[in-house]
């Protein structure tokens, strides 16, 4: 795909927020909106420490939230066991325990949940909005020709700000070098098979032979950010390049 229009910044995001909230199970009964706890928009890190803070607190808040309305349903569960205990079949009373179990199953969920993205933020770790972040690399270059920036729906990435941010500079800097430094450039942000991907994109055609430390130091930005790096869909002898954040495959993919 080739990116077109003008202006220094382009974005554009579909109103589909599929993959904004942290969605269980579809419990049994009826009262789903119980056991679902709804983002009011995509936390992500900030420049400043309060930020990332506030960031990981409204994601840390958002499975509090759903594992109190899982034990909650627990509770009612019990109390609906106890008082048909001198009632119901055996066969009834099996049918309300593996309710129940499922119950704990989902909560089991919630709480590996918690504790992975708890174990990352201990690692010094935030949630990166992947759009915002482009933004700010695109807005920080004195580039003649423009750099658009496509993000199809919200991405938050997990990960070290600067090394991330460097990571994105570096691979600018080699698709530049690929195509000479011709054609319009593009950062594409997606989920592809649940991990965040960005694809850089330029309009130019490849040829000649990279400087050794472009490509070197591309190689060492990818590496410390955790990123792996394919070719894109034209194949390794393309212009572009695509890069996989797999260490947060699971963090609110859609």
């Amino acid at each position: 795909m080739r990116a077109q229009g003008t202006g220094e910044i382009s974005t554009r995001q579909s109103v589909d927020l599929e993959g904004a909230g942290y969605v269980l199970p579809a419990p049994p009964r009826s009262q789903r909106a119980e056991l679902t706890a709804t983002r009011g928009g995509e936390p992500a890190g900030s420049a400043d420490g309060g930020g990332v803070a506030a960031a990981i607190g409204e994601r840390l808040q958002l499975q509090v939230q759903s594992l109190d309305g899982l034990l909650s349903e627990i509770r009612d569960r019990l109390q609906l066991l106890d008082a048909a205990i001198a009632e119901d079949s055996r066969a009834q009373l099996k049918g309300a325990v593996r309710e129940i179990c499922e119950v704990v199953g989902w909560c089991e969920a919630a709480q590996q949940g918690m504790r992975a993205e708890t174990a990352r933020a201990a690692s010094g770790q935030e949630p990166l909005d992947l759009l915002a972040l482009c933004q700010q690399v695109v807005a920080a270059r004195d580039a003649e020709e423009p750099i658009h920036v496509i993000a199809h729906r919200p991405v938050t990435c997990w990960g070290e700000r600067a090394p991330t941010r460097l990571l994105i500079e570096r691979a600018l800097a080699l698709v530049a070098a690929r195509t000479g430094g011709r054609g319009l450039r593009c950062l594409e942000i997606d989920w592809q098979e649940h991990a965040p991907t960005l694809r850089v994109r330029s309009q130019g055609e490849p040829g000649g032979e990279l400087p050794p430390e472009t490509v070197a130091a591309f190689r060492a930005a990818a590496a410390r950010a955790g990123a792996r790096v394919a070719p894109d869909e034209h194949g390794p002898g393309g212009a572009g390049l695509l890069l996989r954040f797999e260490h947060s495959a699971d963090a609110a993919a859609p």
